[in-house]
């Protein structure tokens, strides 16, 4: 639901869980939570639900920076098509880096054309990715019947953009190799 200013909100109306919890995995839960704002306009993104039956509770709210804006639908697909399969093509236990490709690489997997407005708004778009900040509140109840919380603060990932400087201070063009 929206309200006149624009923000995401379920707290009126929580989100009813309709299978019951057998197991909660919060790296699981946490992954499938949104991060990105498909609407054209809005402010917080926030998500709250309840499970009686199992005793859930869920309060997730995202803010975004105010340098790079809020991560929208072009976020989104860098994130669900790239990021996600890159994590899921790595060897467990996932290493501490992972190389997602130059940002020409990128259009090209995405099927964009090769161009300095495209490679500029993947490196935002990944910039604003990596900026969103996560404020998680979850509590169950365990199998075992001991109430469990989880209360974190987080970003999903950093972002380091390398590259190559030639001797002289110059940088490679697309037909140089270093």
């Amino acid at each position: 639901m929206s309200d006149r200013k624009g923000i995401l909100q379920c707290r009126d109306r929580p989100a009813r869980i309709t299978h019951t919890i057998n197991v909660i995995r919060s790296e699981t839960v946490l992954s499938k939570l949104p991060i990105h704002n498909l609407s054209r306009k809005g402010g917080l993104l926030s998500v709250s639900a309840e499970e009686c039956r199992r005793a859930v509770a869920l309060r997730w709210e995202v803010s975004y920076s105010e340098k790079f804006g809020q991560p929208r639908q072009l976020a989104y697909k860098l994130d669900t098509l790239l990021v996600n399969r890159r994590i899921d093509d790595e060897p467990k236990p996932l290493p501490k880096m992972i190389r997602l490709g130059t940002l020409k690489q990128i259009c090209k997997e995405l099927r964009m054309s090769e161009n300095g407005k495209n490679t500029g708004d993947i490196k935002k778009a990944l910039l604003q990715n990596a900026s969103a900040f996560i404020t998680a509140n979850i509590s169950y109840k365990s199998n075992d019947g001991a109430e469990r919380k989880i209360d974190a603060a987080f970003t999903r990932y950093g972002i380091i953009f390398t590259g190559d400087t030639l001797p002289g201070g110059t940088r490679p063009t697309p037909s140089t190799s270093c």
